[in-house]
C-alpha cells in the first residue's frame, strides 16, 4: 500500500513516516522535504512545485520498481488539487493509496516546531513558527476536512501511536474498498 501523510511543518509527518516504515517492515519513505530540497524553495512557484512533485514520483517509482511493497510519502499539500494530482500518479503503481492529514492543537504544534528548530537563529525560529501557523490555518480552512487526507489528531500521541492508528484505519479502509473515511 501507499500511505500519504499531509500536514503543516512540525506536526510530525517525518517521524511518523519512519514509525510506519518500522511497523510495515519492508517499506520506504519518500519525503517531500528532500524532493523539494532546492533552496530557497518557493511553495507558490508552480515550476518549483512541479519539480518537487516530479522528484517525489521518481522516488516512488524507483522504490516500486525495486520491489518495495509499501511506500510512505509525506509533504505539505495545501490544496485538494495538489494532493489529488499526486494520488492519481501514485495510483498508477497499482496499489491502494491512503491519505492522512496530521493535525494537533496549536500549543503542542508550536512546541513541536520549536523542538525541531535546533541550530536555527531567533529569526529563523520565528519564521518557522509563522509558517507553521500559516499552514495549519490554510489546511484547516479546506472543506471537506478529508479533502487533504483523513484527519488524524497527533495531539499528545507518540509517533508509534500515530502509526498504529493510521495502519488500523488503512487496513479497515482497504477492507471497505475506500480510503476517504
Amino acid at each position: 500500500m501507499i500511505l500519504v501523510l499531509n500536514g503543516p511543518l512540525g506536526v510530525g509527518k517525518t517521524e511518523t513516516s519512519w514509525a510506519l516504515v518500522r511497523a510495515l517492515g519492508h517499506a520506504a519513505v519518500v519525503d517531500g522535504d528532500y524532493a523539494a530540497s532546492e533552496r530557497p524553495f518557493d511553495y507558490y512557484d508552480p515550476v518549483q512545485l512541479e519539480r518537487a512533485r516530479t522528484a517525489l514520483l521518481a522516488l516512488a517509482r524507483h522504490h516500486h520498481g525495486a520491489g518495495v511493497p509499501h511506500l510512505v510519502v509525506n509533504w505539505v499539500f495545501e490544496t485538494p488539487e495538489q494532493l489529488a494530482a499526486l494520488v492519481a500518479e501514485l495510483e498508477t503503481l497499482q496499489r491502494p493509496v491512503h491519505c492522512y492529514r496530521l493535525v494537533c492543537d496549536p500549543e503542542e504544534h508550536e512546541a513541536r516546531v520549536r523542538a525541531r528548530a535546533h541550530g536555527l537563529d531567533a529569526n529563523e525560529v520565528r519564521d518557522e513558527l509563522a509558517r507553521g501557523r500559516e499552514l495549519a490555518a490554510i489546511l484547516d480552512g479546506v472543506t471537506p476536512r478529508a479533502a487533504l487526507g483523513h484527519p488524524v489528531d497527533a495531539t499528545r500521541k507518540s509517533v508509534a501511536e500515530l502509526a498504529e492508528e493510521i495502519l488500523r484505519h488503512a487496513g479497515s479502509a482497504a477492507a471497505r474498498g475506500r480510503d476517504d473515511e
